[in-house]
């Protein structure tokens, strides 16, 4: 478990913009204090790694709004992550919508919860493979 200043110092997010991301209802806390001083937050890992993600969507240009939007059901999925298990998973933005790739390859738009058309192409295994092929005709 993680107090609010533990938090806002693993994920960069600055005390105001975490405690709107808790009055809109984004981030959830474990335990979520109250009203009042001395009512503490309490953040559990997978809270902190959703932060870190909405961080990192905040850099790329996200507004909050589409943020909660689209996150209304991936919270939970982050509350049961441990420090040891994975999300099997990659959400993509373009800085408007939010998607999320799941394990088995399907990119779904997280604000409609529709499938969307996608083709990645993974750029490190077709590098491998031209340095090998060409090994090979450079030796026959």
């Amino acid at each position: 478990m993680f107090e609010t200043k533990e938090v806002v110092s693993l994920t960069q997010i600055r005390r105001p913009m975490l405690d709107y991301l808790c009055r809109s209802g984004i981030v959830v806390p474990v335990t979520p204090g109250g009203r009042g001083r001395g009512r503490k937050r309490m953040y559990s890992f997978g809270d902190v790694v959703f932060l870190k993600v909405i961080a990192r969507l905040l850099k790329a240009g996200v507004s909050v709004k589409r943020m909660k939007d689209s996150f209304a059901g991936m919270n939970k999925k982050f509350r049961e992550m441990g420090e040891t298990s994975r999300i099997p998973g990659v959400l993509v933005t373009d800085g408007k919508s939010i998607y999320f790739r799941d394990g088995d390859k399907k990119l779904v738009d997280l604000m409609s919860g529709q499938q969307c058309f996608a083709f990645l192409v993974e750029l490190n295994p077709i590098r491998k493979e031209v340095i090998k092929q060409a090994k090979l005709l450079k030796s026959a």
